[in-house]
């Protein structure tokens, strides 16, 4: 019911929540914020995912250049999951437990400085949904799923906000505090927008 065009008329800019697309609201896995949808998908055709959300956007008349990607700088979990095609869009008990030491402190959801150590530890692998372009972690010893994005997801979404429509106006993440200390995230950002960082 918002006027969208008339909206955007007054902003410079407009930052898209283009993720929490999926989380422990649900009890079923899923990408926290996909770029394409997927036939796999059982939430396919629901528009619940970037592209969808951008399309929108545009019919609606906002211009390109005013759209500002989101990009999650956490990622968000369940447990008891079992191990089917490695968790992605499973069943689940729940969110998974807070992991130890992580700032959010809060089950169902971890920051990016604390996923990105996961792999080969405790049983976790990465996987990339090549429909999606979304990656997700899996733990057949723990039974838990995190979906989150990594650096190859943002170099993906940084790819398609510059292409998209002639170029969105570029990207933001929230919350630059779950960023590793290194940066990895807002620098991958940068590279991908052609942007200097420091």
């Amino acid at each position: 019911n918002m006027q969208l065009d008339a909206v955007a008329a007054q902003l410079d800019f407009l930052n898209m929540e283009t993720y929490d697309y999926h989380g422990t609201w649900e009890t079923t896995t899923n990408h926290a914020a996909p770029l394409l949808d997927s036939p796999l998908d059982p939430a396919a055709g629901q528009g619940l995912y970037i592209e969808a959300t951008i399309s929108a956007y545009l019919r609606a008349g906002v211009p390109a250049h005013k759209m500002l990607l989101g990009i999650p700088f956490y990622g968000r979990g369940w447990t008891g999951v079992p191990d089917v095609r490695y968790g992605l869009y499973q069943p689940s008990t729940g969110p998974a437990p807070s992991p130890a030491g992580d700032t959010l402190a809060t089950d169902g959801v971890a920051t990016f400085r604390t996923l990105e150590q996961f792999p080969g530890t405790n049983g976790y692998a990465s996987h990339r949904d090549y429909f999606s372009l979304a990656d997700w972690l899996y733990s057949p010893t723990f039974l838990t799923f995190w979906s989150y994005d990594d650096p190859a997801t943002v170099t993906y979404k940084m790819a398609y906000a510059k292409l998209r429509a002639g170029g969105l106006g570029g990207a933001f993440g929230w919350a630059l505090k779950d960023d590793n200390s290194n940066a990895t995230l807002v620098k991958t950002m940068a590279q991908g927008l052609n942007i200097e960082s420091h």
